[in-house]
């Protein structure tokens, strides 16, 4: 019997050796072809799946509900003020002080001060003075100040008033004077409006700086 030749032997391994790499190889490649069956391009599939993601991301914020369209105001603001600079702002916002409202005679004569439920007789004129100071740094420009006197109880004809409309020097004060002759005995209020231009120009109305209730009555 004759014998094999040991290269023979070693070829046989190298060579099913190379088979099982290659049937490895196959195996690799058929297991990635499965994996992507259906999807010929997984580069492709990422990129829809972001579009897809960034479209979601879209539709959300468009139909995210807007302030106005659940009710919320815009809050307003004097357009006056609209580009001003902060200093030029405060200085049209710069308001004087009352420091007295008080009540002077026909004669000119100190009565007092004005007060709650204050009486006056009827057919005896007095004045109504309110005295104002500008106690600021500088200058407040076109300033108005109102008095006015009105009937609570509707009585016609009864609405006074008396206006100033100006520029208040720094340092200084003004007294504005109303003169009433009281003629219907009643319920009255005596009001004091202190409104800069951007309140006058404002389309919310501004609250009084004070109102005071007071009563006429019949003379003796």
């Amino acid at each position: 019997m004759g014998s094999v030749p040991t290269y023979g032997m070693a070829g046989i391994g190298i060579a099913a050796a190379i088979g099982f790499i290659f049937a490895l190889s196959l195996f690799n490649s058929n297991l990635g072809k499965n994996l992507n069956a259906g999807n010929p391009n997984p580069v492709n599939l990422q990129q829809k799946e972001n579009k897809s993601q960034t479209n979601n991301q879209s539709v959300e914020s468009n139909s995210a509900p807007s302030a106005f369209a659940n009710g919320t105001e815009r809050t307003s603001q004097p357009q006056a003020n609209l580009g001003l600079s902060k200093q030029d702002r405060a200085l049209s916002e710069a308001r004087p002080t009352l420091a007295s409202l008080i009540v002077l005679s026909g004669n000119r004569e100190d009565i007092g001060e004005l007060v709650q439920q204050m009486e006056f007789q009827s057919g005896k004129p007095v004045f109504v003075q309110a005295r104002f100071v500008n106690n600021g740094q500088s200058q407040i420009l076109n300033y108005t100040i109102t008095i006015s006197i009105s009937s609570t109880d509707q009585t016609p004809g009864s609405q006074q008033e008396s206006r100033f409309n100006g520029d208040i020097n720094r340092d200084s004060g003004l007294e504005l004077e109303l003169y009433w002759n009281p003629a219907t005995p009643g319920n009255y209020s005596i009001t004091v409006f202190s409104n800069t231009a951007e309140d006058l120009g404002s389309s919310q109305t501004r609250e009084p700086l004070t109102t005071i209730p007071v009563k006429v009555v019949p003379a003796p």
